[in-house]
């Protein structure tokens, strides 16, 4: 395997990253300009002179719009272009935007171990009586001692039944590694020390450090989705499979505005 040239294709694939993030960012920005401006052009001409009273006749009015948005859009785009809506549009999406990138940013201030605490990571005693978690730190030491870097932080994730690992951190004194129970149960000593050191050589190339920094941009990116999780079923976390905010066994105070959907006419 040629190292070097794996390496200069990861950095090729980092600023391709970075260039990506910023055509979705734009992107982001297009689509909130076309409904909000469609909207205003929507209001400003309804289709029916009994359309501000009439709920019904706004919504069929949306729908012939957008179905000529779909056969004629370069005479749609000449309609509801306003170059005065454009710049709140876009001051309105990035500042969220930024705001969700400089609160994960405080968030992960803390290094690796905020990472592997969101993870639901539990770290590992250095002083452990566990076999397997004693081996884990013997392995960890030795390769902070063959890389000259300081001792991490070591993280276990209980959860997680299938072989895999991570590290994260901004500096090398604020590092963490971690691994899933899997791994610490199936692996030999050999294939642990080569995860590991899979792990380490991430920290010294400056990988976590830019992971780190890419964690929240996305996460500025996809605030949108995460105030939905929120406000519909009062927690941020992604539901697991199958689950659904109509259940019964999701308590009620998780579901804020599931009364909206309930009695849409009422409200």
């Amino acid at each position: 395997m040629d190292f070097f040239g794996e390496q200069e294709r990861a950095q090729r694939q980092t600023r391709w990253l970075i260039v990506l993030f910023g055509i979705a960012v734009l992107v982001v920005v297009f689509l909130i300009y076309l409904v909000i401006a469609s909207l205003i052009y929507i209001f400003r001409h309804p289709l029916f002179s009994e359309a501000w009273w009439n709920p019904m006749n706004f919504i069929i009015g949306i729908f012939f719009f957008f179905a000529e948005a779909l056969f004629r859009p370069i005479h749609t785009w000449k309609l509801i272009w306003d170059p005065q809506i454009l710049p709140w549009t876009a001051a309105g999406t990035l500042l969220p935007i930024i705001a969700g990138c400089l609160y994960k940013l405080r968030v992960l201030s803390a290094g690796g171990p905020a990472v592997a605490e969101l993870l639901g990571g539990r770290c590992v005693d250095p002083a452990t009586t566990d076999a397997d978690e004693r081996r884990l730190c013997n392995v960890v030491s030795e390769m902070a001692i063959a890389s000259a870097m300081p001792q991490p932080e070591i993280y276990v994730l209980d959860r997680e039944r299938g072989i895999n690992s991570f590290a994260a951190g901004h500096t090398r004194e604020d590092v963490a590694i971690g691994v899933t129970l899997g791994c610490l149960k199936l692996l030999t000593r050999d294939e642990l020390q080569g995860v590991v050191a899979h792990e380490f050589s991430h920290v010294l190339n400056g990988d976590t450090r830019f992971n780190m920094r890419l964690m929240a941009l996305c996460h500025g990116l996809f605030w949108p989705t995460i105030v939905g999780r929120i406000l519909l079923r009062g927690m941020s976390d992604a539901p697991e499979m199958g689950d659904s905010i109509f259940d019964d066994a999701v308590p009620q105070i998780s579901q804020p505005l599931v009364p909206l959907l309930l009695f849409p006419n009422k409200i």
